[in-house]
Protein backbone atom coordinates (compact mmCIF):
# COMPACT_ATOMS: atom_id res chain seq x y z
CA UNK A 1 0.00 0.00 0.00
CA UNK A 2 1.35 3.52 -1.00
CA UNK A 3 2.16 5.50 1.76
CA UNK A 4 1.96 9.54 1.39
CA UNK A 5 4.28 12.21 3.89
CA UNK A 6 1.28 13.36 5.69
CA UNK A 7 0.03 10.24 7.49
CA UNK A 8 -3.58 11.48 7.98
CA UNK A 9 -4.30 12.66 4.90
CA UNK A 10 -2.75 9.24 2.90
CA UNK A 11 -4.48 7.32 5.68
CA UNK A 12 -8.07 8.99 4.48
CA UNK A 13 -7.04 7.94 0.59
CA UNK A 14 -6.41 4.55 1.63
CA UNK A 15 -9.08 4.25 3.69
CA UNK A 16 -11.53 5.19 0.20
CA UNK A 17 -9.87 3.09 -1.42
CA UNK A 18 -10.71 0.08 0.60
CA UNK A 19 -14.55 0.83 -0.39
CA UNK A 20 -13.47 0.72 -3.70
CA UNK A 21 -12.15 -2.31 -3.57
CA UNK A 22 -14.87 -3.98 -1.63
CA UNK A 23 -16.91 -2.96 -4.10
CA UNK A 24 -14.51 -4.55 -6.78
CA UNK A 25 -14.10 -7.93 -4.60
CA UNK A 26 -17.78 -8.49 -4.46
CA UNK A 27 -18.17 -8.70 -8.00
CA UNK A 28 -19.46 -4.90 -8.38
CA UNK A 29 -20.14 -3.36 -11.90
CA UNK A 30 -17.44 -0.48 -13.11
CA UNK A 31 -20.86 1.38 -12.96
CA UNK A 32 -21.59 0.84 -9.28
CA UNK A 33 -17.44 1.56 -8.79
CA UNK A 34 -16.95 4.40 -10.95
CA UNK A 35 -18.87 6.98 -8.78
CA UNK A 36 -16.46 6.14 -5.70
CA UNK A 37 -13.36 6.03 -7.96
CA UNK A 38 -14.28 9.31 -9.24
CA UNK A 39 -14.65 10.55 -5.82
CA UNK A 40 -11.60 9.03 -4.66
CA UNK A 41 -9.36 10.20 -7.55
CA UNK A 42 -10.26 14.35 -6.57
CA UNK A 43 -9.02 13.53 -3.20
CA UNK A 44 -5.91 11.34 -4.51
CA UNK A 45 -5.35 14.47 -6.89
CA UNK A 46 -5.80 16.91 -3.89
CA UNK A 47 -3.05 15.03 -1.56
CA UNK A 48 -1.05 14.64 -4.31
CA UNK A 49 -0.93 18.59 -4.88
CA UNK A 50 -0.53 19.73 -1.61
CA UNK A 51 2.53 17.03 -1.26
CA UNK A 52 4.49 18.29 -4.57
CA UNK A 53 3.99 14.88 -6.76
CA UNK A 54 6.45 15.19 -9.80
CA UNK A 55 4.01 14.17 -12.34
CA UNK A 56 0.76 13.36 -13.11
CA UNK A 57 1.71 9.74 -14.66
CA UNK A 58 2.76 9.04 -10.17
CA UNK A 59 -0.82 10.29 -9.57
CA UNK A 60 -3.01 8.56 -12.00
CA UNK A 61 -0.91 5.19 -10.79
CA UNK A 62 -1.93 5.96 -7.22
CA UNK A 63 -5.42 5.81 -8.54
CA UNK A 64 -5.45 2.42 -9.69
CA UNK A 65 -3.20 1.05 -7.28
CA UNK A 66 -5.48 2.18 -4.42
CA UNK A 67 -9.35 1.45 -6.43
CA UNK A 68 -7.59 -2.33 -7.15
CA UNK A 69 -6.10 -2.97 -3.67
CA UNK A 70 -8.66 -0.20 -1.71
CA UNK A 71 -11.16 -2.20 0.93
CA UNK A 72 -13.84 0.77 1.28
CA UNK A 73 -16.87 2.19 -0.86
CA UNK A 74 -19.77 4.98 -0.04
CA UNK A 75 -23.31 3.36 0.96
CA UNK A 76 -26.05 4.61 -1.27
CA UNK A 77 -30.01 3.77 -1.15
CA UNK A 78 -31.88 5.35 -4.02
CA UNK A 79 -35.36 4.97 -4.78
CA UNK A 80 -36.55 2.82 -8.53
CA UNK A 81 -39.87 4.77 -8.91
CA UNK A 82 -41.86 7.74 -7.49
CA UNK A 83 -41.70 8.79 -3.73
CA UNK A 84 -45.33 9.70 -3.79
CA UNK A 85 -47.22 6.40 -4.04
CA UNK A 86 -51.07 6.59 -5.07
CA UNK A 87 -52.65 2.73 -4.36
CA UNK A 88 -56.21 1.80 -4.61
CA UNK A 89 -57.34 -0.15 -1.80
CA UNK A 90 -56.82 -4.42 -2.00
CA UNK A 91 -54.44 -3.90 -4.80
CA UNK A 92 -50.39 -4.95 -4.22
CA UNK A 93 -48.07 -1.95 -4.38
CA UNK A 94 -44.01 -1.80 -3.77
CA UNK A 95 -41.94 0.98 -2.24
CA UNK A 96 -39.09 0.22 -4.61
CA UNK A 97 -35.61 0.63 -3.34
CA UNK A 98 -31.79 0.50 -5.08
CA UNK A 99 -29.38 -0.39 -2.47
CA UNK A 100 -25.50 -0.29 -3.38
CA UNK A 101 -22.27 0.47 -1.83
CA UNK A 102 -21.23 -2.24 0.47
CA UNK A 103 -22.44 -5.69 0.91
CA UNK A 104 -25.13 -7.39 3.09
CA UNK A 105 -26.32 -3.75 4.56
CA UNK A 106 -29.13 -3.71 7.25
CA UNK A 107 -32.10 -2.80 5.66
CA UNK A 108 -34.92 -1.03 8.16
CA UNK A 109 -38.53 -0.63 7.21
CA UNK A 110 -40.36 2.06 9.66
CA UNK A 111 -43.46 3.93 9.76
CA UNK A 112 -42.73 7.02 12.46
CA UNK A 113 -41.58 5.39 15.12
CA UNK A 114 -42.76 2.14 14.72
CA UNK A 115 -40.29 -0.50 12.84
CA UNK A 116 -42.50 -2.78 10.51
CA UNK A 117 -39.37 -5.23 9.07
CA UNK A 118 -35.61 -5.70 8.90
CA UNK A 119 -33.92 -7.64 7.13
CA UNK A 120 -29.87 -8.52 5.88
CA UNK A 121 -29.66 -7.72 2.14
CA UNK A 122 -28.83 -11.10 0.57
CA UNK A 123 -29.49 -13.08 3.46
CA UNK A 124 -31.15 -16.85 3.31
CA UNK A 125 -33.14 -15.58 6.70
CA UNK A 126 -36.62 -14.35 6.05
CA UNK A 127 -37.18 -10.69 6.59
CA UNK A 128 -38.67 -10.11 10.28
CA UNK A 129 -41.74 -8.27 10.38
CA UNK A 130 -44.41 -6.65 12.83
CA UNK A 131 -46.61 -8.88 14.10
CA UNK A 132 -49.76 -6.39 13.29
CA UNK A 133 -48.20 -6.45 9.52
CA UNK A 134 -48.27 -9.91 9.05
CA UNK A 135 -49.97 -11.07 5.78
CA UNK A 136 -49.80 -7.03 3.98
CA UNK A 137 -46.12 -6.63 4.52
CA UNK A 138 -42.95 -7.96 3.04
CA UNK A 139 -39.55 -7.30 1.80
CA UNK A 140 -38.21 -8.78 -1.50
CA UNK A 141 -34.54 -9.56 -2.49
CA UNK A 142 -33.69 -5.70 -3.17
CA UNK A 143 -34.79 -4.59 0.07
CA UNK A 144 -38.05 -3.07 -1.36
CA UNK A 145 -41.13 -2.92 0.94
CA UNK A 146 -44.18 -5.08 -0.38
CA UNK A 147 -47.75 -4.43 0.37
CA UNK A 148 -50.20 -7.37 -0.45
CA UNK A 149 -53.81 -6.42 -0.64
CA UNK A 150 -53.28 -2.79 1.21
CA UNK A 151 -55.78 -2.06 3.47
CA UNK A 152 -57.23 1.64 3.89
CA UNK A 153 -55.47 2.40 6.70
CA UNK A 154 -52.03 2.47 5.45
CA UNK A 155 -51.84 5.69 4.68
CA UNK A 156 -48.98 7.48 5.62
CA UNK A 157 -44.87 8.02 5.44
CA UNK A 158 -42.56 5.58 5.39
CA UNK A 159 -38.85 5.17 5.72
CA UNK A 160 -36.49 2.63 4.40
CA UNK A 161 -33.20 2.62 6.63
CA UNK A 162 -29.74 1.11 5.42
CA UNK A 163 -26.90 0.16 7.82
CA UNK A 164 -23.54 -1.43 7.49
CA UNK A 165 -20.81 -0.78 10.31
CA UNK A 166 -17.83 1.67 9.50
CA UNK A 167 -20.78 3.05 6.95
CA UNK A 168 -22.43 6.25 6.94
CA UNK A 169 -27.08 5.32 6.57
CA UNK A 170 -28.38 6.05 3.94
CA UNK A 171 -31.98 6.58 3.70
CA UNK A 172 -35.13 7.32 1.73
CA UNK A 173 -38.59 8.58 2.52
CA UNK A 174 -41.96 7.40 1.04
CA UNK A 175 -45.51 8.57 1.11
CA UNK A 176 -48.12 6.41 0.81
CA UNK A 177 -51.59 7.45 -0.40
CA UNK A 178 -54.38 4.27 0.09
CA UNK A 179 -57.56 5.08 -2.28
CA UNK A 180 -61.16 3.53 -2.72
CA UNK A 181 -64.03 4.86 -4.88
CA UNK A 182 -65.81 7.88 -4.10
CA UNK A 183 -69.45 6.84 -3.76
CA UNK A 184 -72.51 8.63 -2.01
CA UNK A 185 -71.56 12.17 -2.51
CA UNK A 186 -74.11 15.19 -0.78
CA UNK A 187 -74.40 18.20 -0.09
CA UNK A 188 -75.47 20.06 3.10
CA UNK A 189 -76.45 22.89 4.62
CA UNK A 190 -77.66 22.28 7.81
CA UNK A 191 -80.65 24.18 9.37
CA UNK A 192 -79.39 27.47 7.73
CA UNK A 193 -81.98 29.09 4.90
CA UNK A 194 -80.26 31.33 2.09
CA UNK A 195 -82.00 34.98 2.78
CA UNK A 196 -81.39 37.60 0.70
CA UNK A 197 -79.64 40.12 2.38
CA UNK A 198 -78.90 37.72 5.46
CA UNK A 199 -75.81 36.06 6.36
CA UNK A 200 -73.53 34.17 4.20
CA UNK A 201 -74.77 30.93 3.28
CA UNK A 202 -72.79 27.60 2.90
CA UNK A 203 -72.78 24.51 1.10
CA UNK A 204 -70.37 21.11 2.51
CA UNK A 205 -70.42 17.80 0.98
CA UNK A 206 -69.59 14.85 2.27
CA UNK A 207 -69.63 10.75 0.98
CA UNK A 208 -70.25 7.96 2.27
CA UNK A 209 -66.83 6.32 1.09
CA UNK A 210 -64.02 7.46 -0.84
CA UNK A 211 -61.54 10.30 -0.43
CA UNK A 212 -61.41 13.48 -2.94
CA UNK A 213 -57.76 14.61 -3.72
CA UNK A 214 -59.67 17.63 -5.81
CA UNK A 215 -63.20 19.35 -6.17
CA UNK A 216 -65.06 21.79 -8.57
CA UNK A 217 -67.47 23.30 -8.45
CA UNK A 218 -70.66 24.83 -10.63
CA UNK A 219 -73.67 27.04 -10.54
CA UNK A 220 -75.80 26.48 -13.63
CA UNK A 221 -72.90 24.76 -15.23
CA UNK A 222 -70.91 27.64 -14.98
CA UNK A 223 -67.10 27.06 -12.81
CA UNK A 224 -67.50 28.88 -9.45
CA UNK A 225 -64.31 30.96 -8.28
CA UNK A 226 -62.78 31.91 -5.50
CA UNK A 227 -63.70 35.99 -5.38
CA UNK A 228 -66.28 38.60 -4.14
CA UNK A 229 -68.99 36.38 -4.26
CA UNK A 230 -68.12 33.01 -3.41
CA UNK A 231 -65.68 31.54 -0.90
CA UNK A 232 -64.52 28.02 -1.72
CA UNK A 233 -62.36 26.14 1.38
CA UNK A 234 -61.32 22.47 1.11
CA UNK A 235 -64.99 20.72 1.32
CA UNK A 236 -67.29 23.93 0.75
CA UNK A 237 -68.60 26.74 -0.63
CA UNK A 238 -69.68 29.96 0.74
CA UNK A 239 -72.04 32.27 -0.99
CA UNK A 240 -70.46 35.48 0.71
CA UNK A 241 -73.55 37.90 0.34
CA UNK A 242 -76.99 35.82 -1.03
CA UNK A 243 -79.56 37.48 -3.42
CA UNK A 244 -81.95 35.79 -5.51
CA UNK A 245 -79.74 35.61 -8.35
CA UNK A 246 -78.15 32.86 -6.30
CA UNK A 247 -81.36 30.75 -6.61
CA UNK A 248 -80.47 27.72 -9.06
CA UNK A 249 -78.72 24.46 -9.42
CA UNK A 250 -75.02 23.67 -7.84
CA UNK A 251 -73.06 21.27 -8.24
CA UNK A 252 -69.35 19.56 -6.96
CA UNK A 253 -67.16 17.28 -8.42
CA UNK A 254 -64.94 15.20 -6.89
CA UNK A 255 -61.65 13.30 -7.93
CA UNK A 256 -58.75 11.22 -6.43
CA UNK A 257 -56.49 8.74 -8.72
CA UNK A 258 -58.80 6.08 -9.17
CA UNK A 259 -62.35 7.92 -9.17
CA UNK A 260 -64.84 10.52 -10.31
CA UNK A 261 -68.07 11.40 -8.58
CA UNK A 262 -71.04 14.20 -9.04
CA UNK A 263 -73.91 15.48 -7.41
CA UNK A 264 -76.19 18.72 -7.66
CA UNK A 265 -78.70 20.27 -5.52
CA UNK A 266 -80.50 23.08 -6.33
CA UNK A 267 -80.99 26.09 -3.76
CA UNK A 268 -83.30 28.74 -3.51
CA UNK A 269 -82.56 32.14 -1.62
CA UNK A 270 -85.74 33.86 0.26
CA UNK A 271 -86.37 37.00 -0.40
CA UNK A 272 -89.32 39.60 -0.35
CA UNK A 273 -91.81 40.76 0.29
CA UNK A 274 -91.44 43.59 -1.89
CA UNK A 275 -93.08 46.74 -2.66
CA UNK A 276 -96.51 45.84 -3.12
CA UNK A 277 -99.00 46.92 -5.68
CA UNK A 278 -102.29 48.02 -4.30
CA UNK A 279 -105.33 48.06 -6.46
CA UNK A 280 -108.88 50.00 -6.31
CA UNK A 281 -112.02 48.39 -8.19
CA UNK A 282 -114.02 49.83 -9.80
CA UNK A 283 -111.50 53.29 -10.23
CA UNK A 284 -112.72 55.99 -8.70
CA UNK A 285 -112.20 58.95 -6.26
CA UNK A 286 -114.83 58.67 -3.93
CA UNK A 287 -117.56 56.04 -3.55
CA UNK A 288 -121.13 56.75 -2.90
CA UNK A 289 -122.91 55.12 0.10
CA UNK A 290 -124.26 51.97 -0.62
CA UNK A 291 -121.65 51.01 -3.74
CA UNK A 292 -119.66 47.44 -4.13
CA UNK A 293 -115.80 47.92 -4.21
CA UNK A 294 -112.86 45.65 -3.90
CA UNK A 295 -109.07 46.24 -2.74
CA UNK A 296 -106.25 44.20 -3.58
CA UNK A 297 -103.04 43.74 -2.77
CA UNK A 298 -100.15 41.28 -4.25
CA UNK A 299 -95.96 42.03 -4.08
CA UNK A 300 -93.26 39.50 -5.17
CA UNK A 301 -91.53 37.46 -3.04
CA UNK A 302 -90.20 33.78 -2.23
CA UNK A 303 -92.24 32.05 -0.79
CA UNK A 304 -95.34 34.20 -2.26
CA UNK A 305 -95.94 36.67 1.12
CA UNK A 306 -99.23 36.35 2.39
CA UNK A 307 -101.39 39.45 2.11
CA UNK A 308 -103.96 40.55 4.61
CA UNK A 309 -106.54 44.13 5.11
CA UNK A 310 -106.86 45.75 8.16
CA UNK A 311 -109.44 48.87 9.05
CA UNK A 312 -108.90 50.68 12.35
CA UNK A 313 -107.29 48.07 13.91
CA UNK A 314 -109.26 44.93 12.82
CA UNK A 315 -108.40 42.65 10.64
CA UNK A 316 -110.76 42.25 7.58
CA UNK A 317 -111.70 39.17 6.14
CA UNK A 318 -109.33 38.23 2.90
CA UNK A 319 -109.03 35.84 0.16
CA UNK A 320 -105.43 34.04 -0.39
CA UNK A 321 -104.98 36.24 -2.91
CA UNK A 322 -105.24 39.22 -0.94
CA UNK A 323 -108.59 40.40 -2.39
CA UNK A 324 -111.05 42.58 0.39
CA UNK A 325 -114.84 42.95 -1.15
CA UNK A 326 -117.12 45.43 0.45
CA UNK A 327 -120.57 45.63 -0.50
CA UNK A 328 -123.10 48.11 0.14
CA UNK A 329 -120.51 50.18 1.90
CA UNK A 330 -121.31 53.23 4.20
CA UNK A 331 -119.86 56.84 4.99
CA UNK A 332 -118.31 54.88 8.39
CA UNK A 333 -116.47 52.18 6.05
CA UNK A 334 -114.53 55.14 4.82
CA UNK A 335 -110.77 56.02 6.00
CA UNK A 336 -107.34 54.35 5.68
CA UNK A 337 -106.69 50.46 4.62
CA UNK A 338 -103.44 48.78 5.99
CA UNK A 339 -102.07 45.64 3.15
CA UNK A 340 -99.58 43.65 5.60
CA UNK A 341 -97.61 41.36 3.91
CA UNK A 342 -95.53 38.73 6.00
CA UNK A 343 -93.10 36.16 4.22
CA UNK A 344 -93.75 33.26 6.22
CA UNK A 345 -90.28 31.90 6.19
CA UNK A 346 -88.09 34.75 6.94
CA UNK A 347 -90.91 36.31 8.63
CA UNK A 348 -90.24 39.59 7.16
CA UNK A 349 -93.09 42.07 7.47
CA UNK A 350 -94.10 44.87 5.29
CA UNK A 351 -97.35 47.18 5.41
CA UNK A 352 -98.76 50.13 2.85
CA UNK A 353 -101.68 52.18 3.24
CA UNK A 354 -104.87 53.00 0.96
CA UNK A 355 -106.99 55.60 1.40
CA UNK A 356 -111.11 55.29 0.61
CA UNK A 357 -113.30 57.71 0.16
CA UNK A 358 -117.18 56.99 1.24
CA UNK A 359 -119.61 59.51 0.35
CA UNK A 360 -123.30 59.87 1.83
CA UNK A 361 -126.52 61.76 -0.45
CA UNK A 362 -126.53 65.48 0.32
CA UNK A 363 -130.06 67.06 1.36
CA UNK A 364 -130.78 68.13 -1.64
CA UNK A 365 -129.92 64.75 -3.27
CA UNK A 366 -132.45 63.40 -1.18
CA UNK A 367 -135.40 66.13 -2.05
CA UNK A 368 -134.85 65.72 -5.25
CA UNK A 369 -135.15 61.51 -4.77
CA UNK A 370 -138.15 61.72 -2.99
CA UNK A 371 -140.17 64.36 -5.44
CA UNK A 372 -138.84 62.07 -8.32
CA UNK A 373 -140.49 58.87 -6.98
CA UNK A 374 -144.10 60.11 -7.60
CA UNK A 375 -143.26 62.02 -10.69
CA UNK A 376 -141.92 58.70 -12.06
CA UNK A 377 -145.13 57.24 -11.04
CA UNK A 378 -147.24 59.21 -12.88
CA UNK A 379 -144.50 59.08 -15.73
CA UNK A 380 -145.26 55.34 -15.58
CA UNK A 381 -148.66 55.78 -15.71
CA UNK A 382 -149.04 58.29 -18.22
CA UNK A 383 -146.59 55.59 -20.85
CA UNK A 384 -148.94 52.73 -19.73
CA UNK A 385 -152.35 54.88 -21.15
CA UNK A 386 -150.43 56.11 -24.52
CA UNK A 387 -149.72 52.53 -25.46
CA UNK A 388 -153.23 51.40 -24.96
CA UNK A 389 -154.43 54.28 -26.89
CA UNK A 390 -152.01 53.53 -29.84
CA UNK A 391 -153.22 49.67 -29.82
CA UNK A 392 -157.17 50.75 -29.43
CA UNK A 393 -156.30 52.74 -32.56
CA UNK A 394 -154.73 50.28 -34.29
CA UNK A 395 -157.24 47.66 -34.02
CA UNK A 396 -160.01 49.91 -34.82
CA UNK A 397 -158.78 50.81 -38.36
CA UNK A 398 -158.08 47.07 -39.28
CA UNK A 399 -162.04 46.84 -38.88
CA UNK A 400 -162.90 49.55 -41.56
CA UNK A 401 -162.47 48.43 -45.38
CA UNK A 402 -159.61 50.12 -46.77
CA UNK A 403 -161.49 51.79 -49.69
CA UNK A 404 -165.09 53.67 -49.62
CA UNK A 405 -168.09 51.77 -50.08
CA UNK A 406 -171.60 53.35 -50.88
CA UNK A 407 -174.52 52.47 -49.60
CA UNK A 408 -175.78 51.04 -53.14
CA UNK A 409 -172.70 48.77 -52.86
CA UNK A 410 -173.76 47.76 -49.26
CA UNK A 411 -177.60 47.19 -50.00
CA UNK A 412 -176.27 45.32 -53.10
CA UNK A 413 -174.04 43.11 -51.32
CA UNK A 414 -176.24 42.80 -48.57
CA UNK A 415 -179.11 41.16 -51.09
CA UNK A 416 -176.52 39.73 -53.06
CA UNK A 417 -174.36 37.74 -50.79
CA UNK A 418 -172.29 36.11 -53.64
CA UNK A 419 -171.24 39.38 -55.26
CA UNK A 420 -168.65 38.79 -52.15
CA UNK A 421 -167.23 36.28 -53.83
CA UNK A 422 -164.94 37.47 -56.46
CA UNK A 423 -165.68 35.69 -59.34
CA UNK A 424 -169.40 36.02 -59.33
CA UNK A 425 -168.80 39.90 -58.66
CA UNK A 426 -170.20 41.05 -61.86
CA UNK A 427 -172.51 38.49 -63.10
CA UNK A 428 -176.14 37.01 -61.59
CA UNK A 429 -178.31 39.88 -63.13
CA UNK A 430 -175.44 42.53 -63.61
CA UNK A 431 -174.89 43.91 -66.98
CA UNK A 432 -171.20 43.94 -68.39
CA UNK A 433 -170.44 47.52 -68.15
CA UNK A 434 -170.16 49.25 -71.66
CA UNK A 435 -166.64 49.96 -73.17
CA UNK A 436 -165.45 53.23 -71.81
CA UNK A 437 -162.27 52.74 -73.74
CA UNK A 438 -164.72 52.84 -77.00
CA UNK A 439 -166.26 55.38 -75.62
CA UNK A 440 -163.65 58.08 -74.99
CA UNK A 441 -162.08 57.48 -78.69
CA UNK A 442 -165.14 58.44 -80.57
CA UNK A 443 -165.09 62.07 -81.45
CA UNK A 444 -167.35 64.62 -80.16
CA UNK A 445 -170.14 64.10 -82.56
CA UNK A 446 -170.13 60.54 -82.21
CA UNK A 447 -170.95 60.63 -79.10
CA UNK A 448 -173.86 63.43 -79.38
CA UNK A 449 -175.92 60.49 -78.10
CA UNK A 450 -176.84 59.72 -74.82
CA UNK A 451 -174.28 56.85 -72.88
CA UNK A 452 -175.49 53.48 -73.88
CA UNK A 453 -176.67 52.94 -70.07
CA UNK A 454 -179.33 50.55 -68.60
CA UNK A 455 -179.30 50.26 -64.95
CA UNK A 456 -176.18 52.04 -63.21
CA UNK A 457 -174.33 49.54 -62.89
CA UNK A 458 -172.60 48.72 -59.08
CA UNK A 459 -168.75 48.63 -59.19
CA UNK A 460 -166.97 47.40 -56.28
CA UNK A 461 -164.02 47.04 -55.34
CA UNK A 462 -161.88 43.74 -53.24
CA UNK A 463 -159.07 42.48 -52.88
CA UNK A 464 -158.35 39.27 -54.18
Amino acid sequence: MLELTNESKGAGLVSHSQRCSELWKAERTWVDVLPHFVSWTSRTNSALVMHHSPCKLTRLAVVLICCLTGRDCALVALPTGPTLVNAFVGHNVTLGVSISGVSAPLVSWTNGALTLATWTLGSSTPPVVAPASQGVLSVDQSGSLVFWNVPLGYNGTYTVMVTKVGAPVASVDFTLLVYESIVDVSLNTGLQDAVEGGPPFTLSYSSKQGQATASQWYFSSLAVVQGPRYSITEKSLTIRKPSRNDTGQYEVVLTNPFSTATHQRNITVLYGPDQPVLEVSPTKVAFVSGETLSLSCRAEGEPAPSASWVFNGQALPTSSTGMLKLTDVQTSQGGIYTCVLVNKKTNNRLERNITIDVRGLSGSAIAGIAAGIPCGFLLLIFLLGLIALCYFCYKKKDRNPRYPVSRAVEKAVNKQPDLTIPQKLLVNGLKLPPDYNLHHLQTLSERAGALPLGTVPVRMATTV
